[in-house]
């Protein structure tokens, strides 16, 4: 085949495939964003329900220290119990 013979352009299906890439783009750009967001509010999440229970853990050692009339005292060696013993 000789440039005699070559075929016409078709600027119809070259704007087609153009359109279809660039919507194929978009819609990649869209689901990478999408997971990252996603992923973002799980991390979110579990950082904010770790903070939750570990508040909630220490809430109910005061409350129950404070039941049990055991508050305890801090000294130059740390914070002890009213027997005498060290917090763990």
């Amino acid at each position: 085949m000789n440039l005699l013979d070559a075929p016409k352009f078709d600027e119809v299906r070259r704007t087609r495939r153009r359109m279809i890439l660039i919507g194929l783009r978009r819609a990649a750009t869209g689901a990478v964003c999408g997971l990252v967001a996603s992923g973002l509010a799980c991390l979110w999440t579990a950082v904010e329900r770790n903070n939750y229970l570990h508040g909630r853990a220490g809430r109910e050692r005061v409350l129950t220290a404070i039941e049990k009339n055991d508050l305890p005292r801090h000294t130059a060696s740390g914070p002890t119990t009213s027997s005498g013993s060290s917090i763990q």
